[in-house]
């Protein structure tokens, strides 16, 4: 399973606790507000009290309210009416649970919708607490698409308890218009948050790319130095300082690992490759003038030869595979002739054993000799190729042909060498090329030997040697059994064909 990224993480992260600080901060904001109403409802209904006191205090009336006198109650109606308005309702319930309400008798509360409710719907009194005897603190309820506040404040005297009832114009589906307003805000909230955040961490993160970038660099030249790209440890932030260090320590160590590579392939050349040839050399003639020994001794000295002649070959593709790791093989890229270097490895081949399996077909075009031209080094591409025609006859039947065939299109020309064995699965195409690496067709299912002896470094020897000719190597499908692999190099075309190509 792939793991998500760090810079997702903090994105993530970052923007899912902003938007839940965004959101107590909205909800915060809606809890403020409908604070703020309660206050303020309060502080009407104290007010409305205090100056509802204040005027029976003046009059005298205080005292006539526990009598019932007709005269205090239309005073105190008087009162209430003067402190009503459109959206607000006084009323005093007196002891024992007789109200006094506000007589309307200006046109304002006359013609007052609002107004006009609060008396022809008893149900909303009810809920209001129409009876109230004692002091209650706001409270707020809905009722008929409303919503209202309402609280009690008791009179000097027990004279009774004065009621407030405001109409808060607040409608439920205002209230829910009003969240999804505060929720459209939030999602854009988040949304803007996410730009700036991600903006924000691919600032942050810079320093972390360049070093990636610096690592990405890392390479062996020739002279034994890692070449790269140097960032001072003390120029990165704190936390990737001790990255910085490690990857100061891993250069060193590459160039140590460089230099101990570099005389081990020195002392191999001079130490293995060296005798080796003099064996080979001495039993290749010694075989000669092999005819006065026996059959015996004849097929013991051709063993040592064969064997000899293939440990030379082996040590020579290891020190090639090792040169090109550190950048030190020698490869002179010039024009050549593909036709004629092909027709001569061809021929050489015929002298060994397996030589007149191998045939030669060439495109028909290739006849012109300005069409020839590959650009590569020619003795290097004959050592692709007679790695690619080994390892052919070695996985196909010695009665099948080797198909050697040489193709030129508009700025590539083609070396595919063909066999009829049981070819290279498909999942393989990609890995066969990696040195000591063996096809899962080399190995039998039931006894889990290989099919066929080899080092697995002959197809890694042409990948890299290609490639460093600025050419590629691979598989290509064939339309009939066995495998097909192809060396693609640059084709240099003369002056004529470059214009009409150009054109």
């Amino acid at each position: 399973m792939r793991l998500m990224s760090i810079k997702r993480r903090l994105g993530l992260s970052l923007t899912a606790l902003l938007s839940v600080v965004y959101a107590i901060t909205l909800f915060d904001a809606e809890f403020v507000v409908r604070r703020d109403r309660f206050q303020r409802h309060e502080r009407l209904g104290m007010g409305i009290a205090e100056a509802i006191q204040v005027e029976l205090d003046d009059h005298g009336t205080t005292a006539l309210l526990k009598t019932s006198s007709s005269l205090a109650d239309a005073h105190v109606k008087a009162l209430l009416s003067d402190f009503s308005g459109t959206r607000v309702l006084v009323w005093l319930s007196r002891p024992g649970g007789q109200l006094l309400l506000p007589s309307p008798t200006t046109p304002i509360l006359t013609q007052s919708a609002a107004y006009r409710t609060f008396f022809q719907d008893p149900k909303l009194l009810q809920l209001a607490g129409m009876h109230a005897n004692t002091m209650q603190k706001p409270r707020v309820f809905t009722h008929a698409g409303g919503t209202f506040f309402t609280c009690s404040i008791p009179l000097k005297g027990n004279a009774g308890v004065l009621r407030i009832l405001e109409d808060v114009g607040v409608s439920p589906a205002s209230q829910r218009l009003n969240w999804l307003i505060l929720l459209g805000i939030w999602l854009v909230l988040v949304v803007v948050t996410a730009a700036v955040v991600r903006i924000l961490l691919n600032f942050v993160l810079v320093p972390i790319r360049r070093l990636e970038k610096a690592l990405d660099t890392v390479s062996l030249v020739p002279t034994g130095s890692v070449d790269g790209l140097k960032i001072p440890a003390a120029e990165l932030p704190e936390e990737l300082q001790g990255i910085a260090y490690a990857y100061i320590r891993l250069s060193k160590r590459l160039e140590e690992a460089w230099s101990r590579q570099s005389l081990f392939i020195k002392a191999i050349s001079h130490e293995l490759l060296t005798p080796i040839t003099l064996i080979t050399v001495s039993s290749r003639r010694l075989l000669r003038k092999s005819s006065g020994l026996n059959t015996g001794d004849h097929e013991l000295l051709a063993t040592v030869y064969d064997e000899s002649s293939r440990i030379s070959n082996l040590v020579r593709d290891l020190l090639d595979l090792a040169r090109g790791d550190t950048g030190s093989l020698a490869i002179k890229n010039t024009p050549f002739d593909a036709v004629q270097v092909i027709r001569e490895l061809v021929d050489d081949v015929a002298l060994l054993e397996w030589g007149h399996r191998v045939n030669f077909q060439s495109d028909p075009i290739l006849k012109l000799p300005r069409e020839l031209m590959a650009i590569g080094d020619p003795e290097r591409v004959r050592q692709c190729v007679l790695n690619l025609m080994e390892n052919a006859v070695k996985y196909s039947d010695a009665s099948t042909p080797v198909i050697v065939s040489l193709e030129a299109i508009q700025h590539e020309i083609l070396i595919s060498v063909k066999d009829y064995g049981p070819g290279i699965p498909k999942q393989d195409w990609d890995n066969i090329f990696l040195a000591f690496y063996r096809s899962t067709s080399d190995i039998s299912g039931e006894s889990g030997k290989p099919v066929a002896s080899g080092s697995g470094i002959g197809l890694a020897i042409v990948k890299m040697l290609t490639e460093q000719m600025g050419g590629s190597v691979s598989v290509v499908e064939s339309d009939t059994a066995g495998a097909s692999i192809q060396i693609r190099l640059k084709r240099q075309l003369s002056a004529a064909k470059q214009i009409s190509s150009a054109a």
